[in-house]
């Protein structure tokens, strides 16, 4: 979360992606279970307070939102994909936010939807999170490149991998019926739940973090169609050393198998959300919630309920009705699919197709500032992280003192008292004799002093 999250765009494209794709989907998690352990069991007996919880709730949506900009402004897959975590921490952190205000009101049941939707996302999170590394793991190993600029029709070449990642692109982008929606879904209804039920206060930072959810969804849809268009759409940017193939099928596996959890999670949501509801019921103490009722997904309270099935069956009855009339269109009017891009009556070449940076201009025109900021204060060594390395070159420092003066004290003291011992043995098997005698001499002594 912000500010802390610099090392992350790092650290990933440092890291192979499997090791990207464990790092996201697991290892940034644990500072969530610390605040959850910390605000909710470690301190389940004290007063819970109300600035707890909106300063998480702050938190989450600064992340959320400043996130998934800079993921939008990124050349580097994998840099995009560790701001997109950036992101959806934030978003994790909006769930957390409501179940700690919900707590401090005394709601709990906003608090158990919060919470509920916060740990979901944990979930879902590590599932499509996880298969877009994994996916970016399989262009870079074909393309030996991590710039999104530098590849292009990957689909043609790639198609296992194109549709694994664009199902988890759809996934992260909360476009329903996968599970970033079914999430996301209740991470909008216990906004809602908590602004209506709530004080001045808490109606006003309510309707602020639904207000961030949103515009962050609508970045997050152009960030991924820029990432998924320049990669896998049109023609190639660059002639690459050799033509690209599908990557070996022990990656494409992997990263098919957390594709169809993405489906899983989001089609089966009336089965999975009881589960993640009795977890965030147990976490905060109180009995269960019901969440579903058959394939629907309610708010219990609300006239509020959504069927993620229905909702799949409608989209893909559309999507083949469009592809029907199209087609009719075509035959009728002898019109096929243009293989190249309009280029204004000029031979077509390959600076010529819409590259990331001019995919995202409009955006970057009105971030401008941000990203100027951003890039004197986090490109540059922040005041956290001139902080963090003085901690560090100070430890390093201590670590030698601790040695000094507590190891090596005693170890010294041992080693003179074994010097000094070494005269004992003299290796004279009357001597040792000679202590035997004494030992039981002192032992008599003792025994008739004892009575």
């Amino acid at each position: 979360m912000l500010p802390f999250h610099s090392w992350l765009p790092q650290a990933h494209p440092a890291a192979p992606s499997n090791v990207s794709a464990l790092m996201s989907g697991g290892m940034i998690k644990i500072g969530i279970f610390g605040i959850v352990k910390v605000a909710f069991d470690l301190l389940a007996g004290s007063d819970c307070q109300l600035w707890w919880g909106l300063a998480v709730l702050v938190v989450g949506v600064v992340s959320s939102v400043l996130g998934i900009a800079y993921a939008l402004m990124e050349h580097d897959v994998k840099k995009l994909l560790a701001f997109s975590s950036v992101e959806n921490i934030g978003i994790i952190l909006i769930g957390i936010g409501v179940a700690l205000v919900g707590c401090a009101t005394g709601n709990l049941l906003v608090a158990s939807i919060g919470l509920m939707a916060g740990l979901y996302h944990t979930l879902n999170h590590a599932m499509f999170k996880g298969a877009l590394f994994l996916g970016a793991g399989s262009m870079i190993y074909r393309t030996h490149t991590r710039n999104i600029d530098q590849m292009g029709g990957l689909s043609k070449f790639m198609p296992a991998t194109a549709i694994t990642f664009l199902v988890a692109a759809i996934s992260v982008c909360a476009i329903p019926p996968l599970n970033g929606f079914a999430s996301e879904w209740f991470t909008y209804q216990s906004l809602l739940t908590a602004a209506l039920q709530g004080d001045g206060v808490v109606m006003g930072f309510m309707a602020f973090a639904a207000a961030a959810l949103a515009i962050t969804g609508a970045l997050a849809v152009i960030c991924f169609i820029k990432c998924y268009g320049v990669a896998f759409a049109g023609k190639p940017r660059v002639n690459l050393p050799q033509e690209p193939r599908e990557a070996p099928t022990s990656m494409v596996f992997g990263t098919a198998l957390l594709a169809l959890m993405c489906i899983g999670l989001g089609l089966g949501v009336a089965l999975v959300a009881p589960f993640m509801q009795d977890i965030a019921s147990a976490t905060l103490g109180i009995s269960a919630v019901t969440v579903a009722s058959g394939a629907v997904v309610l708010i219990p309270g609300s006239d509020t309920a959504i069927s993620l099935l229905v909702v799949a069956v409608v989209l893909l009855v559309l999507t083949l009705l469009l592809r029907g009339i199209l087609g009719i269109f075509n035959s009728r009017h002898g019109a096929g699919v243009r293989d190249d891009a309009w280029a204004c009556g000029y031979l077509p070449d390959l600076s010529m197709p819409p590259s990331s940076g001019t995919f995202a201009t409009n955006v970057r025109g009105f971030f401008g500032p941000m990203y100027d900021a951003r890039d004197a204060v986090v490109e540059r060594k922040s005041l956290v992280m001139r902080a963090y390395e003085g901690l560090v070159s100070f430890l390093k420092k201590l670590e030698p003192m601790a040695d000094k003066y507590l190891v090596d004290g005693v170890t010294s003291f041992a080693k003179r008292i074994g010097v000094a011992s070494r005269g004992v043995e003299g290796g004279d098997y009357r001597r040792y004799i000679g202590y035997i005698v004494i030992v039981l001499a002192i032992s008599l002594i003792l025994t008739v002093a004892v009575g």
